[in-house]
């Protein structure tokens, strides 16, 4: 299946106010943190999919593949 891969974000998907407040009143290094955490929560749900959708993968093999779809590259396709 392939998922149609959307450029801009509806409306009712961006963030609301109080969490936009939130994130006005954090200095730039806990930004940084946030961001940080964030992206390495997002890797390991990837990471975990790419396991679960390929056991028989060598350990390279899912960092490669957990790599090429973090970066965006071909994110709708699907690898044999």
């Amino acid at each position: 299946m392939r998922l149609p891969h959307a450029t801009s974000h509806p409306t009712d998907d961006r963030c609301d106010p109080a969490m936009i407040a939130v994130l006005r009143s954090q200095s730039p290094a806990a930004k940084l943190a946030t961001l940080d955490a964030m992206w390495r929560s997002a890797v390991a749900f990837v990471r975990s999919g790419v396991k679960a959708q390929h056991p028989s993968w060598s350990e390279a093999a899912v960092c490669a593949e957990t790599a090429r779809r973090m970066a965006r590259q071909g994110h709708a396709e699907s690898r044999g």
